[in-house]
């Protein structure tokens, strides 16, 4: 299967029906593994013939090239979410490749070209293969070509469309010279894409786009998950450039709602969400009061995602909801080679759910090893720790029996001083660590064909070393806090001082393997954990 392709419709100037659309990218989907794939309407000239320069067709008008765009870049993204979400659909349109010297960034091995019948004496191998290689980077100079047929997907009327080459015209089909737009842009999906496409393809000389800084998505659903604000610009400004290479585009952060908006006075077309006209609304209010010019605003629809799998997730195409499907996925390879007994390591801050999943695991056969218990047995009497703890912190934090140490007078000692804390770690740790060992040795002559180590510390003290994979369970602070009241009793204040304490969720999720939330309802959470078992499961029957 080829990586990266091409799909050229070239068999009329009407705009394209969702139907053929639908049919070619089934077609694609089943010849790229996961990777970029190139839209362009290749519109023929008089003659009948697509000519093979810069997209060089007959010229349109700028409202027809607009309106041609603006509605076939949302049928393909559509039917991209719907029927190929794995693979970066890019839909290009005639300034894509008007400068030929500026060509798409990701080389193309396959080239799809609907061609119907009676077509194949005008549109031949050698007409494709030389515009596509004076419009195109190519991995190979001997790219695939194949031809589709897709005359029975056609269907002139559908989706209102008049049967005649006149492309109906949208709103706001003329150019800006500057058109501002925002959003967060995290995993860029198709409704992304196309609030992109709108915004670029109404610019003359300047699109600029902020992207809100990491600061502003704490409050967002798995914030964990979401890309770094540098990646998010990265991604916005690469699919910006293969769109619109021929006008400016500025991908600015921005650390509050209304970023150039609000500071720049030359903007002059501002592209939002339907549910953020709003926000639209709310700019210009200030811009006035400001003594800047309004800015028109042009409103994109909100389209409903045909993927929505659970009632977790938004109706509409969305980054929380891709967040939400990535629980319980692999997000990185195992940390060594998988042999057995496989480890998984299993943290989180308190009351995130930890004990619940690994007895979930258990119920399917996985041996556990409690390390937060084998803390408690790591100084009992008669220990080495036991000694060194006395040694260390003294006399005092003896119970009055002389045989235990008091959990309470050790914590009080240690937990208001980073420096003592460390000194118990360097005692406690490195024995905890010999427990472990022994008690994967133990499981492991029982035969366990996988074992979790159920550790809150298991990052702190360095036990990943011993792990396969890393699952890390999260809640967000304000129901961790929730949930330590309820559970121990203690004040609002006592439960923001412990949770406070911990490592962060964003800190350990840049370190899972396999991420999970028991934010939701425990049916949720179990096919999180299936779902995360089913792709070790399958490792460990193949060793």
């Amino acid at each position: 299967m080829a990586s990266n392709g091409l799909l050229l419709f070239t068999s009329t100037r009407c705009v394209l029906s969702s139907s053929r659309v639908k049919y070619n990218l089934q077609n694609a989907a089943n010849r790229l593994v996961a990777g970029v794939l190139y839209v362009y309407q290749w519109l023929p000239s008089h003659s009948g013939v697509p000519s093979s320069a810069g997209g060089g067709v007959q010229v349109e008008d700028v409202a027809t090239q607009i309106s041609r765009c603006s509605l076939v870049a949302s049928r393909v993204y559509c039917q991209a979410q719907h029927h190929c979400p794995r693979l970066d659909v890019r839909c290009l349109y005639q300034k894509s490749l008007e400068n030929g010297s500026i060509r798409p960034s990701v080389p193309i091995d396959l080239v799809m070209v609907e061609r119907n019948t009676g077509e194949e004496n005008t549109i031949t191998q050698n007409v494709v293969r030389n515009f596509v290689s004076q419009n195109f980077r190519v991995s190979n100079p001997d790219f695939e070509i194949e031809f589709v047929n897709s005359e029975r997907e056609a269907t002139p009327l559908e989706d209102g469309q008049n049967p005649s080459t006149e492309v109906p015209l949208v709103p706001f089909s003329r150019l800006f010279n500057k058109v501002v737009l925002g959003g967060t842009f995290d995993r860029m999906h198709n409704a992304h894409k196309i609030l992109l496409t709108e915004s670029a393809i109404r610019c003359h000389k300047e699109v600029i786009v902020g992207v809100t800084d990491d600061n502003m998505v704490k409050k967002k659903t798995l914030y964990e998950l979401i890309e770094t604000c540098e990646k998010r610009q990265e991604r916005v400004s690469t699919f910006l450039q293969d769109l619109a290479p021929h006008i400016n585009s500025r991908v600015v952060p921005i650390s509050d709602p209304f970023g150039p908006t609000i500071v720049e006075k030359e903007l002059d077309l501002l592209v939002v969400s339907a549910e953020t006209i709003a926000g639209g609304e709310k700019i210009n209010q200030i811009r006035k009061e400001k003594d800047m010019q309004q800015l028109e605003v042009h409103a994109i629809s909100v389209y409903a995602d045909p993927k929505k799998m659970n009632d977790m997730e938004e109706d509409k195409i969305s980054s929380s909801s891709q967040r939400i499907r990535m629980l319980g996925d692999r997000l990185k390879p195992p940390l060594k080679s998988p042999s057995l007994p496989y480890i998984i390591g299993l943290t989180g801050g308190t009351c995130c759910g930890k004990t619940s999943i690994s007895a979930f695991l258990e119920r399917h056969g996985v041996r556990s090893i409690n390390c937060d218990m084998l803390g408690h047995d790591a100084y009992k009497e008669g220990t080495k720790c036991f000694q060194q703890v006395i040694q260390t912190f003294g006399q005092d934090v003896l119970c009055p029996s002389g045989n235990t140490i008091n959990r309470k007078v050790l914590a009080r000692k240690v937990f208001s001083s980073s420096t003592e804390l460390a000194k118990l770690n360097s005692i406690v740790w490195p024995e905890i660590k010999r427990l472990i060992l022994e008690g994967i040795e133990y499981h492991t002559k029982q035969g366990a064909k996988a074992i979790i180590l159920d550790a809150a510390i298991l990052l702190e003290a360095n036990w990943d070393n011993l792990c396969h994979d890393i699952w890390v369970t999260i809640i967000p602070k304000e129901e961790a806090i929730k949930r330590v009241q309820s559970r121990d009793k203690v004040s609002q204040e006592d439960a923001e001082r412990r949770v406070g304490s911990q490592v962060s969720n964003h800190e350990r999720a840049k370190r899972a393997t396999f991420l999970f939330s028991t934010l939701w309802e425990e049916e949720f959470t179990r096919s999180q954990i299936l779902k995360a078992w089913g792709n070790i499961e399958s490792t460990i029957k193949k060793l």
